[in-house]
C-alpha cells in the first residue's frame, strides 16, 4: 500500500498552492509551530474551505465548519482554557460519561486518552480546522459569545452537523475600548513579523541585523 500524501503534497497537486507559498508556510509554521495547514490559512494562501475538503479527503471524516463550532455552555465548564488551548481542542458537548471534541486530529489516541483520563470521560474526536479551532476557543471562553446558548447535534457518523439555539440571556455587553494610532516601535515590529511569516527574511537574520545597527549607533 502506497503512503498516504502529506497535506503539502496534495495542495502542490492540485495545484492549489504552489512551491513558493508552501516553502513560506513551512517557514511561518517553524517559527511560530502549528499545523500547516494553519499556516496557510494564516498566510491568506488558502481558504477554510479549501483546507477543510482537502481534510475530509485525506482522513475520510466531516470536517466542522466555523459555524459548527459552537460549545454547550456545560462543556467549556468541563475543560479549563489552558487546557483546550494547550490540546488546541474544543469541547463540544457532554452526554454522560462522553465527551465530544472539536480535534485537528480525532485519530490522536494518545491525546484522546489523555484528556479522557483528566476529565473522567470517554473522548469522542470530530475533526476541525486547528486555526478554526484555536478561534473558537478564544472566542468562546473570552465571554463574547454569552448572549445565546447553543448545543451542537452531531450524527453518529459525523455526516452532518446542526447548531441548536436553545435559549437566549440579555446581558449588558462590555463598552469598546477607545481606539488608538499604532506607535511607529509598534508598525516596525509588525512589519519585522510580516517578513518572517512571508518568508522573506529568517527571524535568526533580522536578529543579526538589529544587533549591527544598534553596533554602529
Amino acid at each position: 500500500m502506497a503512503p498516504k500524501k502529506k497535506l503539502g503534497e496534495i495542495l502542490l497537486d492540485e495545484g492549489l498552492i504552489d512551491e513558493i507559498q508552501l516553502r513560506s508556510a513551512i517557514g511561518h509554521q517553524k517559527n511560530w509551530g502549528g499545523k500547516l495547514g494553519s499556516a496557510l490559512l494564516e498566510l491568506g494562501f488558502i481558504t477554510e474551505d479549501v483546507i477543510r475538503h482537502v481534510l475530509e479527503d485525506q482522513l475520510k471524516q466531516h470536517c466542522l465548519t466555523e459555524s459548527q463550532l459552537v460549545p454547550e455552555p456545560k462543556a467549556l465548564e468541563l475543560m479549563p482554557m489552558q487546557d483546550a488551548l494547550r490540546y488546541t481542542v474544543l469541547p463540544l458537548r457532554v452526554d454522560g460519561t462522553v465527551v465530544t471534541l472539536a480535534m485537528s486530529n480525532p485519530f490522536d489516541l494518545a491525546v484522546a486518552d489523555e484528556i479522557g483520563f483528566k476529565l473522567g470521560k470517554k473522548v469522542r474526536g470530530v475533526l476541525a480546522v486547528e486555526a478554526l479551532i484555536k478561534k473558537a476557543i478564544k472566542k468562546h471562553y473570552s465571554g463574547k459569545n454569552t448572549g445565546r446558548d447553543y448545543r451542537v447535534e452531531l450524527k453518529k457518523d459525523d455526516s452532518q452537523a446542526e447548531v441548536i439555539h436553545y435559549g437566549n440571556r440579555h446581558e449588558a455587553k462590555p463598552p469598546e475600548p477607545a481606539r488608538t494610532e499604532p506607535s511607529a516601535d509598534l508598525i516596525a515590529k509588525a512589519v519585522a513579523y510580516l517578513l518572517i511569516e512571508k518568508g522573506i527574511i529568517k527571524r535568526e537574520e533580522l536578529i543579526e541585523k538589529m544587533k549591527s545597527i544598534k553596533d554602529k549607533g
